[in-house]
């Protein structure tokens, strides 16, 4: 948003953004206090980062963090995303230095990483995270080998009426891509909703993929899905008939973040390849 000067080293970081908690954690930073998702309720995160916020401050939701809070964990430095908290910049100044970074599309969740990273003077030991995620995604492609890549990996799931779909420009569509992996016509494109597509229940055969990976939240929210496998219509799946659904978790398939990425590539290596 501009210029501003920020602690060398700074000890009491809040961060109003999942992705930032996690790639703090990944970089072995702890920050004093995070605001999370409306999803969730207090201090409950995605399951990968759950071990791991003990002794962190809760300031509210991600798009509409308690200021007053804020104030009382006397920050050195908050960092949030253009999108959701240009509109209380100003405030977020008062109170610390404040850092917003863009995140356009989930896809480029490694630029993030990399921008966080810089403003606490840690490019070195991210572009080292990001080596050993590149690492494992080749591993990942020699152990499919060719004809492996060639499948096509639906990623879908079903939320109120409606079937959502991650496209080419979403966290996992990204991590898939980097793979080298293949996806049915109909997800291979990009998607201004947020890196999703949506379609009605009735186009279920455009989701379908000789690899079908179904998130699921863990709470309420499965249940859609849950009633909708036990339709006939869903036996109509390719996927189905050949056993080859799996369901993942939906946080790590949708965390934007190093952290997630690795949980992501923990999920192909054990669904996809398969030992002979």
């Amino acid at each position: 948003m501009g210029e501003t000067c920020i602690p060398q080293t700074p000890k009491r970081i809040v961060t109003l953004t999942m992705p930032a908690l996690a790639n703090l954690i990944a970089l072995d930073i702890q920050p004093v206090g995070i605001a999370t998702y409306n999803a969730f309720y207090g201090i409950a995160v995605p399951p990968y980062l759950q071990d791991k916020v003990e002794g962190i401050e809760w300031v509210g939701s991600n798009d509409q963090p308690n200021l007053e809070k804020l104030i009382q964990l006397d920050p050195d430095l908050i960092l949030g995303l253009k999108n959701q908290h240009e509109s209380i910049y100003e405030q977020l100044t008062q109170i610390a230095p404040t850092v917003l970074f863009e995140l356009g599309d989930r896809s480029h969740w490694q630029q993030l990483f990399l921008e966080i990273a810089a403003a606490l003077d840690q490019t070195t030991a991210a572009e080292q995270l990001l080596q050993a995620y590149d690492q494992r995604v080749n591993e990942l492609g020699e152990q499919l080998g060719e004809q492996d890549l060639q499948q096509e990996v639906s990623i879908a799931y079903v939320l109120g009426g409606d079937i959502y779909s991650e496209a080419t420009n979403s966290f996992s569509g990204s991590i898939l891509a980097d793979v080298g992996l293949g996806r049915p016509p109909a997800q291979n494109q990009d998607s201004p909703n947020n890196g999703r597509l949506i379609f009605s229940q009735e186009r279920i055969d455009i989701i379908d993929g000789d690899v079908l990976i179904v998130p699921k939240s863990g709470n309420e929210l499965d249940r859609d899905q849950d009633e909708f496998m036990q339709k006939p219509l869903w036996q109509t799946l390719k996927a189905v008939q050949q056993g080859r659904v799996y369901r993942v978790n939906l946080w790590d398939w949708t965390g934007s973040d190093i952290l997630a990425a690795h949980e992501m590539l923990d999920d192909l290596f054990q669904y996809l390849v398969i030992e002979e």
